[in-house]
């Protein structure tokens, strides 16, 4: 499980994730802390991987390689997914077929699509849809998609870069065991920037003092 969600603003679009994973392959369920992001500066590329992540990271770098060779493919013709599909499928284990991708394209024009596996007539293949305003993918039932059903409007990403930080992080305590840490990167025409820890830092301690403001309005010292 995992949160994740982008947002289109007026100058750019936010990628924000969380970074916990859990490795299933183990007797006991370990959790790790890791980027779900895939970046590569060279295309203008910025993916955030949810689902199985094994595959869901398969499918990005797919999707970056073939963007790295025709950078118009999603744009022009979202049949080249069969291709993408019969590539991504010859390798992926049996019950780890499902993955979803946020993907943010900054050339040649700045784009966000949503890039899914998903069954068709009972083969699994790929299938996408571009997005112009807020998309989600993971744990998209987390009562934490409500600040960005209520909040959301086309602003400057350095201005919505904490609507996005708050939701990622007020999942957490509703998901523990499948959301924790927080990643973003602002996507622009001039390209792609991940977010500090020095300013993760602080969006996590304005985080913390929302909730406990909202927390005295509502309940006072009860």
């Amino acid at each position: 499980m995992t949160m994740q969600l982008g947002m289109v603003g007026t100058d750019g679009i936010v990628l924000a994730s969380d970074k916990l994973w859990a490795d299933n392959r183990t007797a006991i369920r370990t959790p790790l802390i890791g980027t779900k992001f895939r970046i590569n500066h060279e295309c203008g590329i910025a993916v955030a991987c949810s689902g199985s992540m094994r595959t869901s990271e398969q499918l990005a770098d797919e999707i970056i390689a073939l963007t790295l060779r025709d950078a118009n493919w999603v744009s022009n013709n979202l049949g080249a997914m069969q291709e993408l599909g019969e590539r991504l499928f010859s390798s992926v284990e049996q019950g780890r077929e499902d993955a979803r991708c946020l993907v943010v394209f900054t050339r040649p024009e700045l784009k966000m699509y949503v890039i899914w596996t998903a069954k068709f007539d009972g083969t699994w293949g790929i299938t996408g849809k571009a997005t112009e305003a807020i998309a989600y993918s993971g744990d998209m039932a987390n009562p934490a998609v409500f600040w960005g059903a209520a909040y959301y409007c086309p602003t400057p990403i350095a201005q919505m870069m904490f609507l996005a930080a708050h939701l990622i992080l007020s999942a957490a305590p509703l998901n523990s065991a499948g959301v924790g840490g927080l990643e973003i990167a602002l996507c622009t025409s001039d390209g792609i920037r991940e977010v500090s820890e020095e300013t993760l830092a602080n969006l996590k301690a304005k985080s913390a003092a929302l909730d406990k403001n909202i927390a005295f309005a509502l309940l006072g010292d009860s």
